[in-house]
């Protein structure tokens, strides 16, 4: 399940950089706070935007909306790529903990 939940950021990555542009730059523009952090993770070298991205990766942006808008950035496909994988290892055993806590206690 991990390695297809960072097959589908990568296509999404992929196809948003060409289909989602204007879109996206719309809701950029009408949201400057966002923005201003978006545009952050796109400056810089391949180690500065790995540390953003993994940052913003832990904020409550939804995952989804959070690919599309990072897709449209000056965004390198490495950093993106490895900061998922590393975010979603820890969320992939808190995910599997909280579920067995459940079940212990039910």
């Amino acid at each position: 399940m991990y390695v297809f939940a960072i097959l589908i950021q990568a296509i999404i990555f992929k196809s948003t950089r060409f289909r989602q542009w204007d879109n996206v730059q719309r809701w950029i523009q009408k949201w400057p706070k966002w923005a201003a952090l978006i545009r952050l993770a796109g400056q810089g070298s391949w180690l500065r935007q790995f540390q953003v991205l993994f940052i913003l990766r832990l904020s409550p942006i939804p995952y989804s909306v959070f690919n599309y808008i990072l897709a449209t950035t000056n965004v390198k496909y490495g950093p993106y790529i490895c900061s998922s994988a590393l975010v979603l290892v820890p969320e992939a055993f808190i995910t599997i903990y909280r579920f067995d806590l459940l079940y212990l206690t039910s």
